[in-house]
């Protein structure tokens, strides 16, 4: 589509000709993607603000010059060489009043943008209580004060998740409230201990599994109260995983969620997975989920799309479709197959993946076939002299199950009309250039990409390499035939000698 020439560009791309953003955790998983697929679809944006904190000693724009150095913009540059023009940080903190930003910048804030994109957070699951309301409750409250301020403001989109209220038998498409008002839990995190806090944090959180989605619940509730002077609207993806399609299919760049299981599996790690093999596996692409948000920041501020309760905020769950699901049986098959077909070349073990039905089995299965051969090997690898390192490993993957469990392993119902009214809302051309459309997305092909987005981008070896890794698998199928034959001869012998003791004591007795 040539973009120069204004009668061709989609209704989105109009709109956000000239528009001011301003991107929250553009530094992130998701952000990285937002950036990247705005600027190349919409390169005639006035400006795009990245709000960046520094870290690590680490400035915010040396934070911006390394972001622009990851590969997710190879794309752009060639398309668009000149695109980091159009971008510029405010250095940040979520959990500094007026996000410690400063006097010239909430000037320039309050009058230039347009569209606020919020999609910073906490996001690691078992996070202090504390910390997690400073940062996704405190922080999406002082975001909402500063764009109180901006005079210019069309839309502002808040990144919640799909399971903000997992706790109930259906979940809507509605905010639920909270259990504790946020502006308590702000100050119960200001005036505790956080050890205080953690010991009293499993009554707080009542039947909400962990902190992150505790506080993106009390979280949606606070822009819920900004809905009279705020254009605001929440998206609620599900678990965001690699790219299908944009900017590269099967880009990644973390082993967050179900990224850890394709990862871990792909190196022969992962043998056992904890799930329900028949509940549905909620998994979204990155690009998709952006496009989501893009999309729903239009309809907002251009009032194409409106919930059927006018007085109700947007809040649109964006997960997969009823008439078009993966289960988490479904799931564990095409990563076998995909990760057969496109093998590693540091496999450390013939892929295979059992998937118990319970937590009891699950356990034996974790430690014969993890931790037990990590506990041999690292124990040769140190009268060889050599680092030990794979029990440390195996303690890390535990700790990322226990987080996957809790999804992996209950069905979960959500309602997904206004997903199907966004949708619905926008015409031809701005779905071929924006698509979310989760009835019509292959499965299988999202599986391959991710399986081979996965050795490309995290595992970083080149698609040139499969070959190698081929050959490495045949040696690996040799060796785990001959490893389950000797285990199965073993078990046989120890089996028959066993009934040979209880013959002889059986002749005895009688």
């Amino acid at each position: 589509m040539d973009l120069k020439n204004k009668s061709q560009k989609t209704k989105i791309q109009q709109f956000y000709e000239g528009k001011v953003v301003l991107l929250t955790g553009g530094t992130g998983f998701l952000g990285k993607v937002l950036i990247e697929k705005l600027l190349r679809s919409c390169p005639n944006i006035a400006q795009l603000y990245l709000l960046v904190r520094e870290k690590n000693s680490q400035s915010s724009e040396d934070r911006l010059k390394v972001l622009l150095e990851d590969p997710i913009f190879s794309r752009l540059k060639r398309e668009n060489p000149r695109f980091a023009e159009k971008l510029s940080v405010v250095h940040g903190e979520l959990h500094e009043p007026m996000l410690g930003l400063s006097e010239s910048h909430i000037t320039l804030l309050s009058q230039s943008v347009d569209v606020v994109l919020h999609s910073a957070a906490s996001v690691r699951f078992n996070e202090h209580l504390s910390d997690a309301i400073i940062t996704n409750v405190y922080g999406t409250k002082q975001l909402c004060l500063l764009a109180q301020n901006m005079v210019k403001l069309k839309a502002l989109v808040y990144v919640s998740t799909a399971f903000s209220n997992c706790d109930s038998s259906i979940i809507p498409e509605e905010i639920c409230p909270s259990s504790i008002c946020p502006d308590i839990l702000i100050v119960l995190s200001e005036l505790l201990d956080k050890r205080l806090l953690d010991d009293i944090t499993p009554s707080l959180l009542g039947s909400k599994p962990n902190t992150y989605i505790y506080t993106k619940n009390a979280a949606e509730v606070v822009i819920k109260r900004f809905r009279t002077t705020l254009p605001v609207a929440i998206l609620r993806p599900s678990i965001v995983v690699a790219a299908l399609s944009e900017p590269f299919p099967g880009w990644l760049d973390n082993v967050q969620g179900a990224n850890y299981v394709v990862a871990s599996f792909s190196t022969g790690l992962l043998r056992s997975f904890l799930s329900n093999q028949y509940a549905v596996a909620n998994l979204v692409p990155v690009d998709y989920t952006a496009n989501a948000i893009l999309a729903l920041a239009f309809s907002v501020a251009t009032q194409q799309w409106q919930t059927p309760q006018d007085e109700e905020i947007p809040v649109v769950n964006f997960v997969p479709t009823k008439n078009n699901t993966m289960t988490w049986c479904d799931f564990t098959e095409k990563l076998v197959k995909y990760v057969r077909m496109y093998p590693s070349t540091n496999l450390m073990w013939y892929p295979f993946l059992c998937q118990p039905q319970s937590v009891c089995v699950a356990s034996v299965q974790n430690m014969l076939l993890h931790h037990l051969p990590a506990k041999v090997i690292d124990f040769l690898s140190k009268q060889c002299g050599h680092s030990t390192r794979l029990q440390h490993i195996y303690n890390r993957l535990d700790k990322y199950s226990d987080v996957v469990r809790y999804f992996s392993c209950q069905h979960f119902q959500f309602q997904e009309d206004n997903q199907k009214l966004l949708w619905e809302s926008l015409e031809p051309r701005d779905q071929l250039e924006f698509p979310f459309n989760m009835t019509e997305i292959s499965w299988e092909i999202v599986m391959a990409e991710y399986v081979r987005g996965c050795r490309e981008y995290y595992l970083r070896e080149q698609p040139t390499s499969v070959v190698r890794g081929r050959q490495r698998l045949r040696r690996l199928y040799f060796i785990h035939l001959l490893t389950n034959t000797s285990l199965l001869l073993a078990s046989a012998n120890i089996i028959w000698f066993m009934c040979g003791c209880l013959g002889q004591l059986a002749r005895k007795w009688v």
